[in-house]
């Protein structure tokens, strides 16, 4: 699990390649880009989420917002634990006071998962 702060760097995203599978994600991820070429970007929503979609996309990581319309960032782990999904899990969001709260529940939710909290600032 980690808290690295985004913000100015050139990457805030913790892949250096690969697919990143945004879920209800387009507008938070287009605040972070230019992203390198070397990552590609796939969108979905919350509810098409499914052991076939996760087969197809592979994703090195899942980035979405920390709340989003309908769900936040604890029922998409939940969502993918349920998936057997172990990779990297982003919360995309603005600075938020504890950040240790988040950091802590999500990690209690699917141990599973290398989760980092990114606050755009």
């Amino acid at each position: 699990m980690s808290d690295r702060d985004g913000g100015a760097s050139a990457n805030p995203l913790p892949i250096r390649d690969g697919t990143v599978l945004g879920v209800d994600a387009g507008p938070v991820l287009s605040i972070l880009e230019p992203l390198p070429e070397e990552i590609s970007i796939v969108l979905s929503r919350f509810d098409d989420l499914t052991p076939e979609l996760l087969g197809r996309v592979g994703p090195d990581c899942v980035a979405a917002p920390l709340v989003a319309p309908g769900f936040d960032i604890l029922d998409l782990a939940q969502r993918l634990d349920s998936l057997d999904y172990a990779g990297t899990l982003v919360a995309i969001t603005f600075p938020i006071p504890d950040r240790d709260v988040v950091l802590r529940e999500v990690g209690a939710t699917n141990a599973s998962i290398d989760f980092h909290l990114l606050e755009i600032r």
